[in-house]
This record gives structure tokens, C-alpha cells and sequence, in this order.
């Protein structure tokens, strides 16, 4: 299987039932396509309940797993994938702690969100779609599955240079220092 892996919360803006929709796109075109939503949230039962009525057996719900698991887990990945509804706060920019994990993991990444900042366009690390549109992101994660091994090695190895180059925890704190001195 081509494991599709989502960590995180599952509340009302991660607009998670996008992935359930793409998954039922995926299961009808694509059966060697599975995705994985590991987390916890509001949101996470009725989800679940949408994929049961969907008929869908290319989803499965997982547990949260602490902060230390997240690299292994990660690592299980071929596609990572980030999404946020269409919400008018986000026209500011994202800086959300998965997006940080998932660079580091150096595995490409579809980003279905609507931002100021795309830190998936500016790695290089994947692709980004319009949120709330599971054409947009089955087809984009169909894409990415098509490319070979070494082009999405090449995907995530700019997103693991991208977040050491910007958002390692010596260059944060050199930022730090230079603001406080």
C-alpha cells in the first residue's frame, strides 16, 4: 500500500473530512492508496462515522501518539498530508507544529490549505492544493505517487534541509539572541 499519513488534531479546523472524501475518490480509482489519521479531536468520531456510511476500507482512524513517536511514525509514510478549512485567519500565515515534524521526516508533503506563507512551496518539499477540494488533493496525492522513489526522496530531503537551514533550534535561538542583544 501507498500510506498516506496525517498526525494531529481532529477539530474543527483541520476540515479532516476532506481526507475522508478523498479517501472514497481513492478507493474507487486508486485501491493501493491507504490513509492513516492518527490523532484525536472533536471531530474524530463523526469522522469516523462518515468513512463507516461511506463503505470506505482505505482510511483508518488511530489513536494520538506522544511527541517522541511522531518521527517513527512519520517514517512509515510514502505522502504526508497537512490540511486546514477555508478560514480567514489563516490569510495571516500557518505555523503549525506538524508542518515542522513533517519536513523533518524528509518525505513529500501535500498541503491543502489556503495561507499567506506555503512552506511546502517555498522547501520545494511537495505539493499544495486548494483546501476543502478532495479533487484537488486525491489528484495531487495520485501525482506524487506516480513520481519515482528517488524524485519524492528528493521532495523530502528540501524539506528536511529547509527546516534545519530555517527553523532548527540553533537558528531559532541565534534569532532569539540577535532580537534580545
Amino acid at each position: 500500500k501507498f500510506k498516506v499519513i496525517y498526525t494531529g488534531a481532529h477539530g474543527p479546523a483541520n476540515g479532516l473530512d476532506v481526507l475522508v472524501q478523498t479517501a472514497f475518490l481513492l478507493q474507487e480509482t486508486n485501491p493501493e492508496f491507504h490513509l492513516f489519521l492518527i490523532g484525536d479531536g472533536s471531530e474524530k468520531a463523526g469522522l469516523k462515522k462518515m468513512a463507516r456510511e461511506m463503505g470506505l476500507n482505505n482510511i483508518s482512524f488511530l489513536p494520538p501518539v506522544a511527541k517522541a513517536q511522531v518521527p517513527s511514525v512519520l517514517a512509515k509514510a510514502n505522502l504526508l498530508v497537512h490540511c486546514l478549512k477555508k478560514l480567514d485567519v489563516f490569510r495571516h500565515g500557518i505555523s503549525p507544529n506538524k508542518m515542522y515534524d513533517y519536513l523533518a521526516s524528509a518525505k513529500p508533503i501535500v498541503m491543502a490549505v489556503e495561507a499567506k506563507n506555503s512552506i511546502v512551496e517555498e522547501a520545494g518539499a511537495g505539493r499544495v492544493v486548494e483546501p476543502e477540494n478532495p479533487e484537488a488533493l486525491s489528484q495531487a496525492i495520485t501525482e506524487l505517487s506516480q513520481l519515482t522513489e528517488r524524485e519524492r526522496a528528493r521532495m523530502g530531503s528540501n524539506g528536511r534541509r529547509y527546516v534545519e537551514q530555517y527553523h532548527s533550534i540553533r537558528v531559532l535561538a541565534q534569532k532569539l539572541e540577535s532580537i534580545l542583544t
